[in-house]
């Protein structure tokens, strides 16, 4: 415990009071500054600031149709169209002759008409027209189309 300070060194010292306390008030506002500083950087670390980067994507929900069939949205900053899968890989045709060429002829249910009828068979397996070089087929292939039922 501090030692009192002498009646003549007090005069010469002024108004100060080894004894005097902090205000509680003042210490209370320090106090609560510090805390509501500390919560309000967590909390726009944590909430905020996720949020506004998700609101420079937000884009209205329209969809493109590719030729494909498939659909993409809009995406990026600056909400352009994504590309369709068609667009990004371009496939290289088939240049092979395939083993069977059939056209089916089988009644389907109704509306089913773009569904395609005629379709090889390569390597054992069934493949769409459109993957193989029909020029290139036509000319050095000699397959003729079965139709199946």
């Amino acid at each position: 415990m501090p030692q009192p300070i002498p009646p003549q060194y007090a005069k010469e010292l002024g108004r100060i009071n080894p004894y005097h306390q902090v205000h509680p008030i003042i210490a209370l506002f320090f106090i609560s500054s510090v805390v509501l500083g500390v919560g309000n950087y967590v909390w726009y670390q944590a909430i905020q600031k996720p949020l506004d980067e998700y609101r420079g994507g937000m884009c209205t929900l329209e969809a493109k149709v590719c030729p494909d069939g498939s659909q993409v949205g809009r995406t990026g900053p600056s909400c352009q169209f994504a590309k369709c899968p068609s667009e990004s890989v371009v496939k290289a045709l088939i240049k092979a002759c395939p083993e069977k060429w059939y056209n089916n002829a089988m009644p389907g249910p109704i509306g089913s008409d773009d569904v395609p009828r005629q379709y090889y068979v390569y390597q054992n397996q069934r493949r769409e027209l459109a993957e193989f070089d029909r020029g290139w087929i036509s000319q050095n292939c000699s397959l003729q189309m079965e139709t199946v039922y």
